[in-house]
């Protein structure tokens, strides 16, 4: 599922344009339940501020049913529950 991610890398380089010094930590790709007939999924990026050291996350509800994968939301920042 990853690799079918579209536009992975502007995801990563939204999340590094805001904050220089920053490095990609993880990414997870998590089926939605509530999505029957669509096949969406959440995508979380975290990156780590290399000189404070701190952890911060970006995701994106992500179609991945067709040929061609596609944003269903904006990237945003994410709050761990």
């Amino acid at each position: 599922m990853i690799k079918a991610i579209p536009r992975r890398e502007q995801i990563v380089a939204h999340a590094h344009r805001p904050w220089r010094g920053c490095s990609l930590s993880s990414v997870e790709a998590v089926a939605r339940r509530l999505s029957r007939v669509r096949a969406v999924s959440q995508v979380v990026v975290s990156y780590t501020n290399r000189g404070m050291d701190v952890k911060e996350k970006l995701f994106a509800h992500v179609d991945g049913r067709e040929e061609f994968p596609f944003l269903v939301t904006k990237t945003s920042s994410y709050c761990s529950r």
